[in-house]
Formats: structure tokens, C-alpha cells, sequence
């Protein structure tokens, strides 16, 4: 070993050679690496080993990327001896990556041709081969000398082989059987894709073809040796390549060039220009073979600034929105390739999305374009510069403008003071004047989805959208559809917020089968062939305006119609508007099929789930008996009325109902159930009830699951507690009438959807005091139909007070085991002793998962905790009872 002397500061130290030159070891690990004999030979060693197996190795890129890995994790050793542990383990890996031949002493074998190699696929084929396969074959059809495939595996890779097989193709039927130069060019393409992939021959640059060669040859070879360059990353030498080619007038490498010489400017973080670039490419008739590559490259380019470093200038901004609103334009050219335009058209869509501000940024202005507001970002600056001379510009930031009717037509009545509206009615009345000297109808589509209903402008827009309601039409574009659709549904919004009910509900009735069963079918090409749900959407949000502003008659007179039509949907609006207490439930023997079922709307049952907290024990217990019920509901319903036996000490045939209707609606309990009934001993309910945290007295059914479910989707089992839900999901809290009538409120209660400019935080309005006023004469009409509600009439006020005097589940339950432990003296035999153990284990359990809404458990909690400990300190219980809770 080479030692080398140097003196630094006055020390001495002897420096061995290592894999790198010691005289320039900056970090802690290099100076103690060269600082040790044992270590500098490791060090060398290993530098052998990874050589080794990167030669030997497919996948060299993966290696590099491990060995980079390793070496990170080797910086962070402090000591020799972490460094000794870490070089041995690598080199033992790096060794083990090297691969040896079957036998030392075993004669070399040429590779044998296949003629199923001569077919595109054989039969074990599942799918079309990749690119990178059929190139590999191609080869092996040219019998070049020494080549062997290289292939990874049969998915895409960025590396374009298609390309190269065109090439491929294109020179064979030039060359007729002459295959010399066909060899030659396939061999330098094949070490450009080496190059690409990381293969064997990564680091073997293409060879310069010499003797009689065609034409092409020398462009050929510059692309080739341009690519190979490229995916090396020495995009200098790329470019020069390159560029070479495009000069070469008569080679067919020069579109391809071109555009790689845009792709060469982009990872060079000169994006601009490599934007430019593709424009001057757009413009050269010559380059047409490449048109659409460019393009495609000008929306990568634009989609990933940050990753290209690109600054965006105004007048980069400018041109790119100018050119995407000419890409969405329907042409001569798009109409020749519809697929790659609507591929293009989807691209442009999304990058105007970040062009069409909803709002100023600063202050929220919607009218921004129409002001003299001047934006500070570049996009923004191009479409109001673009807009007043291009009218598809001005129109698409009128759409994109922030439109509060597309969140809840309730807004209408609110915040009339907010500068909002004013800046809305700029925009109508800008989309009228368009409309007026345009007579192009999207401009009367923005009026009419904008205006307010008290506006002035509301009754010109009407009298001008109304009549096309009216108007025969015969096999439309989709577009005029979805027009015609947006005046009706809005002339409806428009004709409500004026307090016009009845001509609302001519619009509704007077177009229902136009748009439902005519209107709203489309092609089956588009991406959403049938809006069934837009018209279902109407009137629900209908609904929501007749309630909110107290019309209730014309609510229920809206749904019967409605039901008419739609006899198994918007059951959740016929159970919030009953007339009668059967309807008020009607809404609970819908069957799953009827509830959930895709193509049915409006039949959420949330207002019937609240509701249930309240019915009567007679009511309750025949709803378990009819299989129109959800089964988990079903089987809840029959825990809760069980649990309620037992805690309002029914008389024991009662008791024995109800448990075995729970039994029998909840099998995985069944026998553990019926054991704790079967000698009406309370202490045995009190056990059982210890153990299953899903009994209660009041159902939350919000929290159904079935239990019985099978397979990987299996419900929650009985005895499980919910870690996530303490108070309602696990031992019981105290029932509370008030507090479920609040419930039943909110889960009724309609109020507007919040926006990024008009908002109540309203799904806290309750709580909200200081917001509450302006919406206090809408709630007030709420709540005046819950207190009419016939659901009113099953309640049992004495049922509920009896319920209400229910300690909460800890409490209850606990309390109940400490009595008896008190009562009962020493336990007498080791089952007993067992038994009151697991008891007092699970007292204290309720304490901690338990009900935990305003209240303390520290009293009874600490009690049972310190009898277990005292009586029976010696069992597995105890011991799994470190603590009490409070």
C-alpha cells in the first residue's frame, strides 16, 4: 500500500491510498478512510466490486442509485468503527451482485435464433409486446453480430423506440437486400437506447458509418449521436448535433431534430425559447410531420414552469393565451383529427384555468376585466388586455367569473349590501350589451345564470329567454341543449326569487318531459351521456327555496307533483313535509334498493334517523319486524329496546321479548345474550351490558353497521369500542329530549351553502349569535314546521322522562358493580372471584371509552379501581388495571 506523507498543522499523519486521492480528503469520513490501513483497502476493494457489478448488472441505473444511497449513509459514521461494519456489509452485497457464469470451465455458446422470435406474438401473449420488445426482435431478425436483448420488462418507457422502428422500417425498404448500412444504423441505435434505458451499452458512443452509404447517412448519424448525448444529459453536445441535422435540408432526421432541439432548450432551463422555438416550427410548412409533437411539447412546457424554470412574462402570457383560444376554435384541422384535437382541447381547457381569474385576488372583484383594475400577474394582465378585442376571450371570463348562484340560489336573499352585487350587475349588463349587438345566445346564457331576481334587468332577460323555452327544436347540438337547459333552470330560479311561485311552477310541469325524457340525452361520444340529475337537481333546490322562505303549502303541492313522476324518489322531502305522523316515517321502509339505488335522488333518510330517537317503545319494536328496514337498523333497533327493558326494570317476560328479538337480529351475540337473561338475575344484565358497548338507550344511527356482515368488508363486532366515538358510539351518555330535538333541527334545517365571497359560516349558524339575525326569520320558518311536525304526536312524554333519569353508561354501570361488591362481601370461589374481577376491570373501562360529554368519572372510576386492586390484586385483571380515569 502506497503511503503518503504530508504534514498538516504541526501533526504528522501517514495517509494510505484509497479509491480517491487522500491529498484533497475534505470531510471527517475521507481524512479518517486515509488515515487507516484497514479502512483505505476497503475503500479501494469496494471501488473494484461496484465497477464489477455495474458491468455485470441490467439495471445500472438502480445500482448507482443504491451505491449514491450507501454513501450518504456512510457520511453520517463518526468513528472507524462504524465505517468498518458499513464497507463490510456493502462489499458483501456489491460481491453478490456480480454475475458469475454457470460453470468456469463450460464452453461458450452462440446465442441460437428462435423462429418464434420471427412472429409479432405467440400464443402466451396476454397483450400487444411493447416497443422496446419488437425492437429487439427486429434486431435479432437482422442477425447483427454479438447483439443480445436487452429487455426490462413488457411496459412503456420514455425512450422512443416507436420512433426507431420507423426509422427502421423506412431504411429497409431503401436498402432492398442490401443490409449492410440497416445493420450499421440499427447497431448506433441500439446504443442509443442503451444510452436512454441505462443498458450495457450506456458509456458506447455511436460509430461514424464509413464506405458506400446512402444519402441519409450523415444526418442519420448526427441524430443518433445528438440522442445519444441527450440522454446522457450533455446537452451541449446534443444541440450541436442537433442543429447540424437541421441544416441538412435532404435528411429525413431534420423534423425530428428540430423538435428535439426544443426538448434540448427546455432541460436547459431556457423554456422561452424553446416555447419560440415550437412557434417557428408551427410556422414551417416543411416541419408539418412534427406539428403535432410540438404542440403537445408547448403544454408540457407551460403545465411545468417550475420544473423548466421558466419565468413567465407578459409577453410570453400574451401569446400563449392567444394562441391556446385559436387551439379550442374549431378548424379545417380539427375537424381532419378529432381525437388529437379533443386531446388538445382538454389540454387548452385546463391551462385556461389559469388564465380566467374567479376574482381580483386582492379584493375580490368579479367584474375585474371590466374595470380600470390593473393585475399584477401576467395571465390576468393578458385576458383583460385580450378581452375588449376578442370576444371568445371577454365571453370565457364571464363564464369563469365567481357566480354565487352556481353555490345556492339562497343567496339572492342576503347580504344585499355587499359589494358583490354591484359587481355582478356590471357583468350582466355588459353580457346584455353583447347579447344586444351580438345576438349570440351564450351572452344571454351569462345574463340570465347571473341576474339577480329583484334586478330590474331580470324581467328584459326573461322576456328575451322564455320565448326559446317555448320553441319547437328537433335533434340539437349538445350545446344548444345545455343552453336551452341553463334558461330554464334559472327562469325558474329567477321567477321564485320575484315571489312568482305559480309561474315557477309552470316553468317546472310545462318543460318537465322536454328536458327529462328529451333534452338532456346526448351523444353517447360525450363524457356525461345522459344528465338525468340536472333536472333533479332543480327541484330540489325548488324544495329548499319553498321551505326556506316558509311556503310550505307550495312545497308539499311542488312534491306531490313531483311524485307523481317520480313515485320511489325525494321520499326525504316527503318525510320532512308530512301531513300525517305515518308519513312523517315513511321515509324508514324504503328498501335499501329504493335508498340507495343509483338512479333514485332525494331519499336520504338522515331527518328519519333523528327522528327515531323519540318514537315510542311500541312503535320501535315494529319497526324490527319489517324486513323494509335496513338489517343493521333493524338489528339496532332491537339492542336499544332491549337495553331499555333493562334499564327501566321491565317486568321479566319483557325482558325476555326483547333479548331474544336482539338475539335473533343479532346472531354473533345470540348465545351470550340469551345466557344473561336466563336467570332474570340483574347482576348478570349489568355483566353482560359491561361487556357490549354498542347496547344503549338511545340508537345514533349514524353509526349502524352490520355486524354479521362476512368477508373483507366485515362489520364491527358488539363487544369492540369505538376508539374515535367516546360519547355516542360507546356506553351510553345521558338521554336528552332537547338535545335530540336540536338534532332532528339540524339535520332539516336549510341554509345557505357558504361561498369564497358570500358566506354565514352557516352550517354553525346556531351557535353563531352575531351572523344569526339576518337569518333568523328563515330559521324561524324552520322551526315552526318541526314544532307543527305530526311527528309531534308519537312522542310519550312519560317514556322520555324516564329515559332522561338514566345515569350515563359509566356511571350506571359502575356504580351498579361497586353496590354489589360492597353488598356481597369477599367472593367465595375462584369463579366468583373471577367474574366480580372482570367486572370491576370493566367499570373502570367504561370510565375511559365511555360517555365523556360533560361530566366526571374520577368518583366511581377511582372506587372500582381500588376494590379490584384490594380484593383482588393476584388476578390477570388487576394487572391489566394500571389506572383510573376521570
Amino acid at each position: 500500500m502506497k503511503k503518503i506523507l504530508t504534514l498538516i498543522f504541526p501533526l504528522t499523519i501517514t495517509l494510505y491510498g484509497a479509491s480517491f486521492d487522500c491529498m484533497k480528503a475534505n470531510s471527517n469520513v475521507e481524512k479518517i478512510i486515509c488515515s487507516d490501513n484497514g479502512l483505505s483497502v476497503l475503500d479501494e476493494n469496494l471501488s473494484k466490486a461496484f465497477k464489477e457489478a455495474v458491468k455485470s448488472t441490467n439495471d445500472k441505473n438502480r445500482l448507482k442509485n443504491e451505491q449514491f444511497t450507501w454513501l450518504k449513509k456512510r457520511n453520517e459514521c463518526k468513528d472507524s468503527s462504524c465505517l468498518y461494519e458499513a464497507y463490510t456489509i456493502q462489499l458483501k452485497y456489491l460481491k453478490n451482485k456480480v454475475q458469475t457464469p454457470f460453470s468456469t470451465t463450460q464452453k461458450a455458446l452462440t446465442r441460437p435464433a428462435l423462429m418464434s422470435e420471427t412472429l409479432y406474438t405467440d400464443t402466451y401473449y396476454s397483450q400487444a409486446p411493447s416497443d422496446s420488445l419488437v425492437w429487439a426482435k427486429a434486431l435479432l431478425g437482422l442477425n447483427i453480430s454479438g447483439f443480445a436483448p436487452h429487455i426490462e420488462s413488457n411496459t412503456w418507457t420514455e425512450c422512443n423506440y416507436k420512433s426507431g422502428l420507423m426509422t427502421l422500417r423506412e431504411i429497409q425498404s431503401q436498402s432492398g437486400k442490401d443490409k449492410t448500412y440497416l445493420k450499421l444504423w440499427a447497431e448506433n441505435q441500439n446504443r442509443v437506447f442503451s444510452a436512454c434505458e441505462g443498458g450495457p451499452e450506456d458509456d458506447v458512443i455511436p460509430i461514424q458509418p464509413v464506405g458506400k452509404l446512402p444519402q441519409r447517412a450523415q444526418g442519420d448519424f448526427l441524430y443518433q449521436l445528438g440522442s445519444w448525448n441527450f440522454y446522457r444529459k450533455d446537452y451541449v453536445a446534443a444541440m450541436e448535433n442537433y442543429k447540424e441535422v437541421e441544416k441538412l435540408n435532404d435528411s429525413p432526421q431534420r423534423p425530428m431534430a428540430a423538435y428535439m432541439v426544443v426538448r434540448t432548450l427546455a432541460y436547459q432551463n431556457h423554456a422561452e425559447e424553446a416555447y419560440h422555438k415550437i412557434g417557428e416550427i408551427l410556422a414551417d410548412p416543411s416541419l408539418q410531420s412534427i406539428h403535432d409533437i410540438a404542440r403537445n411539447y408547448r403544454f408540457v412546457i407551460m403545465s411545468n414552469m417550475r420544473s423548466f424554470n421558466l419565468e413567465l412574462t407578459p409577453e410570453l402570457a400574451m401569446e400563449h393565451l392567444n394562441w391556446l383560444q385559436k387551439i379550442v376554435r374549431l378548424s379545417a384541422e380539427n375537424i381532419e383529427q378529432p381525437e388529437k384535437s379533443f386531446t388538445e382541447q382538454k389540454d387548452a381547457l385546463a391551462q385556461f384555468n389559469v388564465y380566467f381569474a374567479p376574482y381580483a385576488p386582492d379584493g375580490k372583484g368579479v367584474d375585474w376585466w371590466l374595470t380600470s383594475y390593473e393585475p399584477e400577474g401576467p395571465r390576468m394582465r393578458a385576458v383583460k388586455a385580450l378581452a375588449s378585442q376578442n370576444p371568445l376571450i371577454d365571453w370565457m371570463q364571464a363564464k369563469w367569473a365567481y357566480n354565487v348562484f352556481n353555490y345556492d340560489w339562497l343567496w339572492s336573499l342576503h347580504q344585499q349590501d355587499n359589494p358583490y352585487w354591484e359587481q355582478n350587475r356590471h357583468i350582466v349588463t355588459h353580457a346584455l350589451t353583447q347579447w344586444k349587438k351580438t345576438k349570440d345566445g351564450s351572452w344571454l346564457q351569462i345574463a340570465i345564470q347571473r341576474v339577480h331576481p329583484k334586478d330590474d334587468l331580470a324581467s328584459k332577460i326573461l322576456s328575451d329567454a322564455e320565448p326559446y323555452l317555448n320553441s319547437a327544436w328537433k335533434n340539437e347540438t349538445p350545446e344548444y341543449r345545455i343552453w336551452l337547459f341553463d334558461l330554464w333552470n334559472n327562469a325558474v330560479r329567477i321567477r321564485l326569487g320575484r315571489d312568482e311561485i305559480d309561474k315557477a311552477d309552470a316553468l317546472i310541469f310545462g318543460h318537465w318531459d322536454y328536458f327529462e325524457k328529451e333534452l338532456l340525452y346526448f351523444p353517447e361520444s360525450m363524457e356525461y351521456s345522459y344528465r338525468r340529475d340536472d333536472v333533479r337537481r332543480v327541484l330540489n333546490k325548488t324544495l329548499q327555496w319553498l321551505i326556506y322562505t316558509g311556503r310550505i303549502q307550495n312545497a308539499r303541492s311542488l312534491l306531490d307533483g313531483i311524485q307523481k313522476k317520480l313515485p320511489n324518489e325525494f321520499n326525504q322531502w316527503k318525510s320532512l313535509l308530512a301531513t300525517t305522523p305515518d308519513e312523517s316515517v315513511s321515509v324508514a321502509i324504503l328498501t335499501d334498493f329504493y335508498r340507495y339505488e343509483f338512479y333514485k335522488y332525494d331519499n336520504d333518510d338522515k331527518v328519519w334517523r333523528e327522528m327515531i330517537e323519540l318514537l315510542p317503545f311500541q312503535m320501535l319494536y315494529s319497526m324490527t319486524t319489517d324486513d323494509r328496514i335496513k338489517r343493521e337498523y333493524r338489528g339496532m333497533i332491537a339492542r336499544t329496546l332491549f337495553t331499555r327493558a333493562v334499564l327501566l326494570r321491565y317486568d321479566n317476560d319483557q325482558i325476555d321479548k326483547y333479548a331474544a328479538l336482539a338475539a335473533k337480529l343479532n346472531p354473533s351475540i345470540r348465545e351470550s345474550l340469551l345466557a344473561s337473561v336466563a336467570g332474570h338475575n340483574r347482576d348478570k344484565y349489568i355483566a353482560f351490558l359491561l361487556k357490549m358497548p354498542r347496547f344503549r338507550p338511545a340508537l345514533y344511527l349514524e353509526y349502524a353497521d352490520d355486524p354479521e356482515r362476512k368477508g373483507e368488508e366485515k362489520g364491527i363486532r358488539l363487544d369492540a369500542i369505538d376508539v374515535y366515538n367516546h360519547n355516542d358510539n360507546n356506553w351510553w351518555c345521558r338521554f336528552d329530549e332537547e338535545m335530540f330535538k336540536k338534532r332532528i333541527f339540524n339535520a332539516m334545517v336549510i341554509v345557505p351553502n357558504d361561498n369564497n365571497i358570500l358566506s354565514f359560516h352557516t352550517r354553525n349558524t346556531i351557535e353563531d349569535q352575531s351572523r344569526r339575525g339576518e337569518l333568523e326569520p328563515y330559521l324561524d320558518n324552520q322551526q315552526k314546521l318541526l314544532n307543527n311536525h305530526p311527528y309531534m304526536a308519537f312522542i310519550d312524554k312519560k317514556e322520555i322522562e324516564a329515559l332522561e333519569n338514566i345515569p350515563l353508561g359509566p356511571q350506571y354501570l359502575s356504580e351498579a358493580v361497586i353496590k354489589r361488591e360492597m353488598e356481597s362481601g369477599l367472593a367465595k370461589t375462584a369463579e366468583d372471584q373471577n367474574e366480580r374481577a372482570a367486572n370491576l376491570n370493566r367499570a373502570v373501562r367504561t370510565t375511559r371509552y365511555g360517555c365523556n360529554r360533560n361530566c366526571l368519572h374520577g368518583e366511581y372510576s377511582k372506587k372500582a379501581y381500588d376494590l379490584l386492586h384490594e380484593r383482588y390484586e393476584d388476578t390477570p385483571w388487576a394487572k391489566a388495571t394500571p389506572y383510573w380515569f376521570k
